[in-house]
């Protein structure tokens, strides 16, 4: 019989604290019970260079460890994504299809680590998978900075929502749990069960585990569910306001993580859509459309404790927007690459853009 779900788990640890969250939570992948869902999961821990996959359904169970000494897996490499999805959906065939990301993140590229070298945008990573035209209910990025304007846009037709942070996340960001599989078994739509997912992800980070809270208790994050359907009719409504109005001196309250610009580095260039609109266009006819647009766009909302204790916490809304896009040309990746780039004469202000080599 057909599971209802697969849940692709592909997870690009740091192991900053020693270990990585994979790890963490491995046992458990072996003892959760599945009510009707498979799990497909590929992890790279950089610590130990080790590399595992695997596919557990009602009927498999099936898992593969090695060593990378060479370090020659690339997290980052578009084939390295598209080929474990396709042989998961080989292995763990169901109705509907799932995707968790766990990585580090600036906004419109992911990267494994702080200070890797090996970064892509995420229109590039998804390339193979959008080449063979694979979908997924929804999208969890389980990483800093993924809640924003530039990857709905990315994501408009390979998902149909996305779940992600505006703010940075802790350490563990989305610890897969029996209660993901619970949520996914509820026979609710699709819609509710992000819904659901979202708040379960901020009642973790309230209430961490003895185990994890001193690592929960660093972050400060929030949580997105967003309808990537509306990103055209949201960028729409964006591209009637003037955008040279904007200048780079005047979004600082507007900037995530506004108290630790630090030029010279790809740190928190990410800003607040509904902010930065309404600091400029607030009077503008076309305001009420804008507004009207969000709220359709931003299915659900909600700020840990630890964030809401902040005074940061009012400046995030739960879509942000990069309208100084920089680049990266020691790295050779550019916001250029991204689809929502043809969009830059109307989309983005004249502002100065950043460089950081």
């Amino acid at each position: 019989m057909l599971s209802e779900w697969t849940i692709f788990e592909y997870y690009c640890d740091d192991d900053a604290m020693g270990y990585s969250t994979f790890d963490f939570s491995k046992d458990m992948y072996f003892d959760i019970s599945l009510n009707n869902c498979n799990i497909c999961i590929l992890n790279k821990t950089f610590l130990s260079k080790s590399v595992s996959k695997i596919f557990k359904s009602n009927t498999i169970n099936t898992v593969h460890e090695f060593i990378d000494h060479n370090d020659k897996i690339d997290m980052t490499d578009p084939y390295n994504l598209y080929n474990f999805i396709k042989e998961g959906i080989d292995k763990c065939p169901s109705n509907k299809y799932c995707l968790f990301i766990n990585c580090h993140s600036q906004g419109w590229f992911m990267k494994h680590f702080k200070y890797d070298k090996l970064t892509v945008t995420y229109n590039d990573l998804f390339k193979r998978v959008k080449e063979n035209n694979i979908f997924f209910e929804f999208i969890v990025l389980n990483s800093c900075h993924t809640a924003t304007l530039e990857l709905m846009y990315e994501f408009r037709n390979i998902t149909n929502y996305l779940i992600g942070s505006e703010n940075p996340t802790p350490f563990y960001p989305h610890v897969f749990s029996q209660n993901t599989i619970n949520i996914l078994s509820s026979n609710t739509n699709v819609k509710d069960i992000c819904i659901e997912l979202a708040k379960d992800y901020i009642h973790i980070n309230n209430n961490p585990s003895p185990r994890t809270r001193k690592h929960y208790v660093q972050g400060e994050p929030d949580i997105s569910v967003i309808d990537v359907k509306r990103s055209e009719s949201l960028i729409n409504s964006i591209i009637q306001f003037d955008m040279s109005k904007i200048r780079l001196k005047d979004l600082h309250y507007y900037r995530i993580c506004p108290d630790d610009i630090r030029y010279g580095q790809e740190a928190f260039v990410v800003y607040d859509l509904y902010y930065v609109i309404s600091h400029y266009f607030k009077n503008d006819k076309n305001y009420k459309n804008f507004i009207n647009e969000f709220n359709k766009a931003l299915i659900y909302y909600d700020q840990s404790n630890n964030l809401k204790k902040e005074s940061t916490s009012k400046y995030s809304t739960g879509i942000g927007y990069t309208p100084c896009p920089y680049e990266h040309h020691s790295r050779g990746i550019s916001y250029i690459k991204m689809d929502i780039y043809k969009y830059n004469e109307k989309l983005l202000s004249n502002c100065d853009i950043l460089e950081y080599n």
